[in-house]
């Protein structure tokens, strides 16, 4: 269920961003009276077709969803009639060109807009970004972070949420300066620390948190007993719910993941459980079940911790405004994310960034489908990155992108006459190549994430 979930995400993903990105060829090729032959969603055979308008367009949704096209009138591509020529693309001016070619990305970043701002209206919700662990000789620890340092700012703008912190630390990490951040802590209230990340390239991780030494806050629940299993050791033996596990033959035991070790290193023995019940520690002599879980032997007690819902919600953090506040957030959002993308795709191609950070569809159907389960707010919030993203590799100067054509139209332009239809083919036929090995590689990386690698 879970897979379909995520394929039907995926699907609805791409069409609303592939329509969008199309229709911004369509229209503006209309305002420039050139004539649409074909707006197509999606490849292959068509599952859905009709033809309107005076033109008698041919509007189709085709089988497989991962692109489009808009097909207009054009004598590289056909004959024309006298009467026609005018509405032909190619007769068009080299602005009318350029400006139906670049309306395509131009349209993904207004969607992008569009998403966020309504993300921003309806309330996104996030996690404070509070540090879980801070790893030994790393920025963040000759920087003293801190487990539970919350982070404030980072170079004067506010971060309310692990995602701004992200996009945030990136940013400046790329930089490779000195960054101030400012950072909450229990004791000391406001404090201000410094990231220096000279000579550090965090993009050659495909986790940058990581490469900065930290880890966002993740809830661990404690020792103590949420739940008892009928007809289960625990039960037999007298444990109950509400009881706080202190020690396992007199091992102390400060987490429910170090219970659980410790329980499963001792398959069918007796063990002596200290636990604290009601203001009073009592010792219990316990059999441990023996089970086999992937093909090895492990012990079970059958409880299940307890869950401080409290903590949890006090960790959450939901951001939500006005719509005209939220627009001016979203134009600033899509700003710093298409800004963010331009540089790591930078350090991709000049080798500075792993090709780890490249993913496929298979990754893409899985954001989708988990943000879809989050909520409508995370799902948008997808929605607009992945608007941005395919706005800017479709500005890429590849030929077959949006962004080749342009690069020819320049190239036009500067030297007086259209680039020669065999330097176009030839540089089709390379830039094709060159985005099948991109796809090969993405495909490849989200096979390694599926396996764990």
């Amino acid at each position: 269920m879970t897979a379909l979930y995520s394929i039907l995400a995926f699907i609805v993903a791409i069409g609303v961003l592939v329509t969008f990105h199309e229709f911004g060829h369509y229209i503006v090729a209309r305002f420039a009276g050139v004539k649409i032959l074909k707006f197509y969603v999606g490849f292959g055979k068509p599952l859905l077709r009709f033809y309107a308008g005076k033109d008698k367009t041919e509007y189709a949704l085709a089988a497989i969803p991962l692109g489009g096209y808009v097909k207009m009138l054009d004598e590289n591509e056909g004959d024309v009639s006298n009467t026609e020529r005018d509405r032909a693309f190619n007769r068009q001016s080299l602005p009318k060109r350029m400006a139906i070619i670049f309306a395509g990305p131009l349209f993904n970043f207004i969607l992008a807009v569009i998403l966020y701002t309504l993300m921003f209206a309806i309330g996104v919700e996030g996690i404070k970004p509070v540090i879980g662990q801070v790893s030994e000789k790393t920025p963040a620890s000759f920087a003293q972070f801190a487990p539970g340092d919350e982070i404030v700012s980072i170079d004067g703008a506010q971060t309310q949420t692990w995602e701004e912190a992200n996009i945030a630390l990136i940013k400046s990490g790329i930089n490779q300066g000195i960054t101030e951040v400012e950072i909450y802590r229990e004791d000391t209230g406001v404090i201000k620390k410094s990231l220096n990340f000279e000579g550090i390239n965090i993009l050659e991780d495909e986790d940058a948190l990581r490469k900065i030494g930290i880890s966002p806050w993740r809830y661990v629940p404690k020792a103590k007993i949420g739940k008892v299993s009928a007809n289960s050791p625990a039960e037999k033996y007298n444990l109950q719910k509400g009881d706080k596990v202190l020690s396992i033959n007199n091992i102390p035991v400060n987490s429910w993941n170090a219970l659980v070790d410790q329980i499963h290193a001792l398959p069918g023995q007796e063990i002596l459980i200290t636990v604290k019940r009601a203001g009073q520690v009592i010792k219990l002599p316990v059999v441990t079940e023996k089970i086999f879980k992937d093909d090895k032997e492990i012990g079970r007690l059958g409880v299940a911790p307890h869950i401080n819902a409290e903590e949890i919600e006090n960790m959450r953090v939901t951001i939500q405004y006005p719509f005209f506040t939220s627009l001016d957030h979203a134009i600033g959002k899509t700003y710093k994310i298409t800004v963010l993308t331009v540089k790591v795709i930078g350090k991709l191609f000049s080798g500075d960034a792993s090709i780890r950070n490249i993913s496929g569809p298979v990754a893409i159907a899985e954001y989708a489908g988990v943000t879809a389960t989050i909520g409508l707010a995370a799902f948008l919030s997808l929605l607009g990155l992945l608007s941005i993203s395919l706005a800017i590799i479709n500005l890429l100067p590849i030929p077959v992108l949006d962004g080749g054509h342009l690069f020819f139209c320049i190239v036009e332009w500067l030297k007086g006459s259209p680039v020669s239809e065999p330097v176009q083919a030839i540089s089709t036929r390379a830039g094709m190549a060159l985005i099948g090995a991109i796809m090969v590689v993405a495909v490849f990386n989200d096979i390694n994430r599926f396996l764990g690698y």
